[in-house]
């Protein structure tokens, strides 16, 4: 367990592609990405020649080209490119929130925000400003820090 936290806490990546080096942080991740490097070459992006595992990733990957967004939110208006984004955002608007911190019992919506809310418990800062080496637990506030250089 403590192994997997640090995965999520410390941004970890343990799992290495052997052919290009990219590293990820989990091994089905990992073993997905392989297919990439010596999969069906019938289902690669013909605009940025990124290879997909399976059709409807491909068709998924060429909307960030299109620009297409065919899922949208009947509260806000707003549209996603996949569907999982149109659920995900659609807490927002119903409040449910399903992820509970095991320290302080705070609730969160999305997994993301509570990873970067664990940070705050672990004293993890994996984002540092290339400027002056300063670590902070959030891109947001690399970001703020960065605008101020």
């Amino acid at each position: 367990l403590s192994r997997h936290m640090k995965i999520h806490l410390g941004g970890e990546k343990p799992y290495k592609c052997v052919d290009c080096e990219k590293e990820f942080t989990h091994p089905g991740s990992l073993r997905t990405h392989m297919i990439t490097h010596n999969g069906n070459p019938s289902l690669k992006c013909n605009i940025c020649g990124r290879q997909c595992v399976r059709q409807s990733h491909l068709e998924n990957h060429m909307r960030i080209h299109t620009g297409e967004r065919p899922f949208t939110c009947n509260n806000c208006n707003k549209s996603f490119s996949l569907l999982s984004s149109l659920k995900t955002h659609m807490t927002v608007h119903t409040g449910l929130k399903l992820l509970t911190c095991s320290l302080c019992c705070k609730q969160f919506n999305r997994p993301c925000n509570l990873e970067a809310h664990m940070r705050m418990h672990s004293g993890v800062k994996p984002y540092i400003c290339t400027e002056c080496g300063k670590r902070f637990p959030h891109f947001g506030s690399l970001k703020i820090h960065m605008e101020k250089h």
